[in-house]
């Protein structure tokens, strides 16, 4: 299975939404993950049925009005919603071996990121579980311009 998570850091223009099947296609994805869409849920509902009505979909507009994150999948794959919240969309894939799959786009304020990573732990499932997305966190100083410097936010996001 072939799965993707793009930011695509604003998704209302067309080029974008072609670049995302052009993706889609050359890599023959099964799933794709988009998020920081930007995209209002009233505009959504015309680009997802417009560019992506070959794919199967869904979002976290329940608890996001900015729909940041969008899950998209190609159709005859069972997927289903187990919960949404503000910065994830956790869903089940079904398949010859099951698995949970949590898409987080993360605030980028700390003290938010500390909220999210507490919710996150408590999702623990006995089945296995894919995260992922964007965390707007760095694990170690060598992914900054600051080399030396190793700071609260990376112990956390490293825990």
């Amino acid at each position: 299975m072939k799965i993707l998570c793009w930011n695509v850091r604003g998704f209302n223009a067309p080029d974008k939404h072609s670049a995302v099947l052009k993706k889609v296609r050359r890599l023959h994805l099964d799933i794709i993950a988009i998020i920081e869409t930007r995209v209002a849920e009233a505009n959504s509902v015309g680009i997802l049925t417009k560019q992506f009505s070959q794919l199967q979909n869904m979002n976290n507009y329940p608890k996001s009005p900015n729909g940041r994150v969008w899950l998209l999948w190609k159709e005859g794959l069972k997927i289903t919603k187990v919960e949404d919240g503000k910065h994830f969309l956790k869903v089940k894939v079904w398949g010859v071996i099951p698995f949970m799959l949590m898409v987080v786009y993360s605030p980028n304020k700390e003290v938010e990121r500390s909220a999210l990573y507490k919710d996150l732990l408590s999702h623990k499932d006995s089945l296995p579980m894919v995260v992922f997305g964007d965390f707007n966190a760095v694990l170690s100083p060598r992914e900054t311009s600051n080399l030396d410097v190793m700071n609260p936010s990376m112990v956390e996001f490293q825990t």
